[in-house]
């Protein structure tokens, strides 16, 4: 990818919601230790639409570097330290998916996945941190009513969950933007 440690790192993705994938490459780059990443906000789509420039054509193959990742557990839970969780509550389980979803109302996507939340955690549909419009992340005074709502403490530690990974990011990359 020609990236390496010092580097800046902007992600994007073209999403009609405006992000989705690029929050977990936002989160996956700091869980290997790199920190100086970015979500483009709105991606692919809001960035066409004020006509900023765009190429086409073959890729760009950027210089080879080196990149040392730096495995940083804390961004992390495995199910012994969830199971611990679920009795000491040290950690603000939340879940990213729909309501009807967590509820166990409908299955789930993935047939082998059982359907309901996990006890305890509280539901906080991800679309609801973002603007419906664009997809972009809403202002940091939404945000916080919408964590408030949710009784979600951003002052204390919080697992962010889902489905596969992909829209807990969007969890995350939204807390940390109240916690900068």
């Amino acid at each position: 990818m020609g990236v390496g440690n010092g580097d800046h790192v902007v992600v994007y993705d073209g999403h009609s919601e405006g992000l989705m994938a690029s929050a977990r490459v936002w989160w996956m780059f700091r869980l290997f230790g790199h920190e100086r990443v970015s979500v483009l906000d709105g991606g692919l789509r809001r960035w066409k639409f004020h006509w900023f420039p765009t190429v086409s054509g073959e890729p760009h193959t950027p210089e080879a570097t080196n990149f040392t990742a730096s495995f940083n557990p804390h961004f992390l839970r495995n199910y012994e330290q969830m199971l611990d969780n679920h009795t000491s509550r040290h950690k603000q389980v939340v879940d990213a998916r729909s309501s009807a979803r967590f509820k166990g109302d409908v299955p789930e996507p993935r047939p082998s996945l059982p359907s309901g939340g996990m006890k305890g955690a509280v539901n906080l549909h991800y679309s609801r941190l973002l603007d419906a419009q664009w997809g972009t992340v809403k202002t940091r005074s939404l945000l916080a009513s919408e964590f408030q709502r949710s009784e979600v403490d951003l002052t204390q530690p919080v697992v962010a969950t889902c489905g596969s990974g992909v829209t807990a990011a969007i969890i995350a990359l939204a807390a940390h933007s109240l916690n900068t």
